[in-house]
């Protein structure tokens, strides 16, 4: 399953998944407390940063992203995200992703 999630990551994992049994553990997986996101991201934005080397100018774009939990209606919390974009546009990837409550 990584390596479907590594080939196609603009895709959700229900279309990644080819087994039910992928799609379940891959849930589950993220879905452990153990898990932690940072780690996850690390070779991401370790590679993003290699990317942004190459570059003479590179802007840091930031948003913020309100995510309202299903189960709470008052508990909502905020996904705080920089991405690194060339001037032309196109996206290097993200620099960093933290996660607060509002």
């Amino acid at each position: 399953m990584a390596d479907l999630i590594a080939r196609r990551p603009e895709e959700s994992l229900p279309k990644q998944a080819q087994l039910w049994a992928d799609l379940k553990a891959a849930y589950r997986f993220l879905n452990n407390d153990r898990v932690d996101s940072r780690q996850i991201g690390q070779p991401h934005r370790r590679w993003t940063l290699e990317q942004c080397a190459a570059h003479p100018v590179v802007l840091c774009v930031q948003d913020d992203s309100n995510l309202r939990s299903t189960h709470i209606e008052s508990d909502q919390h905020v996904m705080h995200s920089t991405l690194a974009v060339l001037p032309d546009g196109r996206l290097l990837g993200i620099l960093q992703q933290r996660f607060c409550e509002r």
